[in-house]
C-alpha cells in the first residue's frame, strides 16, 4: 500500500472513588483508546487485499476460505497499535486519478492510432517528420536536431513548457532549448510555421523572464542548408550572453 494514516481518539476519561484496604477516595483516570487505519492505493494494491483462497481443513478435509494479505495486514498493525489500544477497523480504498477536462479529446487520440506526447504542437497540414524517435514539423527543424545531436550537447527539440504568463500560468513552446557549459538558450528556427512575429517575441520575453536569457532565431533556409554552422554559432552566443 502506497501511503496509509493512522489516527486514535481518547473515548473516555472517568475519575472513580472506591473504598480499597481502608483508603477511600483513591481516584485514578481511566483511558480507552482506539484506532482505525485508513489504507489508500491502486486498483492492483485493493484487489490483493480482499483476494480469497480456498483451503482444507486438516482433520475434517472440509474447504473454507481465507483472505491471506488481509490478514497479514491486520496482524502487522495489531503488532503496532500503541498499548491498550483497540483496532476498530482497516479501511482500504482505490486512490482516484484525477480526470483533466480534456479527456474524450484524448481518449479519441488514442483511439485514432495517434500517440499522446508533450512534444511540439500539431499544425494542420503540415507533415510530421521523424528522427530519433523525436517529431519535427520541417526538415530544416530535423537537420539541427541532427546537428545538435553530432555536438553531443544536451537538447530538448520542441518542448513544451509550463509557466507564469500576464494570465496565470500557461504553456509555450520552444523550438529548441540548448544546454551547453552549464548555461542554457533557446534556439529558434523561423519559417512558415512562425507567422505572428508579435506572438514570438511575446514568448521570448516570457522565457527571459524565467532565466532563460539567450534567445536566437536563424531562418529556415539558413538552418536546412547549413545546419551545422548554425549549431556552431549557438554555443558562443551562451558563451557571451548566457
Amino acid at each position: 500500500m502506497p501511503r496509509w494514516c493512522f489516527y486514535s481518539a481518547k473515548l473516555c476519561e472517568a475519575n472513580v472513588s472506591y473504598r480499597f484496604f481502608g483508603y477511600t477516595d483513591v481516584k485514578y483516570t481511566l483511558y480507552e483508546q482506539s484506532c482505525s487505519i485508513a489504507l489508500v492505493g491502486p486498483r492492483v494494491a485493493y484487489d490483493a487485499y480482499h483476494a480469497t483462497m480456498e483451503v482444507l481443513d486438516e482433520p475434517m478435509g472440509t474447504p473454507y476460505e481465507v483472505v491471506p494479505v488481509k490478514d497479514a495486514v491486520q496482524r502487522a498493525f495489531e503488532a503496532i497499535v500503541p498499548a491498550h489500544t483497540e483496532l476498530r477497523e482497516i479501511l482500504i480504498r482505490v486512490q482516484l486519478v484525477d480526470v483533466q477536462p480534456d479527456w474524450r479529446e484524448e481518449l479519441r487520440e488514442i483511439a485514432h492510432g495517434r500517440r499522446v506526447h508533450n512534444q511540439g504542437v500539431d499544425i494542420p497540414g503540415r507533415e510530421i517528420i521523424e528522427w530519433g524517435n523525436l517529431r519535427f514539423r520541417s526538415q530544416s527543424e530535423a537537420r539541427i536536431a541532427k546537428a545538435l545531436d553530432a555536438t553531443g550537447v544536451l537538447f530538448l527539440p520542441n518542448c513544451l513548457a509550463r509557466l507564469a504568463t500576464g494570465n496565470g500560468r500557461g504553456t509555450r513552446e520552444a523550438d529548441f532549448l540548448v544546454c551547453a557549459s552549464g548555461k542554457g538558450g533557446i534556439l529558434e528556427v523561423d519559417g512558415p510555421y512562425h507567422p505572428r512575429a508579435a506572438d514570438d517575441h511575446e514568448r521570448d520575453r516570457l522565457f527571459q523572464q524565467h532565466g532563460i536569457k539567450v534567445t536566437q532565431r536563424f531562418t529556415a533556409e539558413e538552418c536546412y542548408s547549413n545546419a551545422p554552422a548554425v549549431v556552431q554559432k549557438f554555443p558562443a552566443l551562451l558563451d557571451r550572453n548566457g
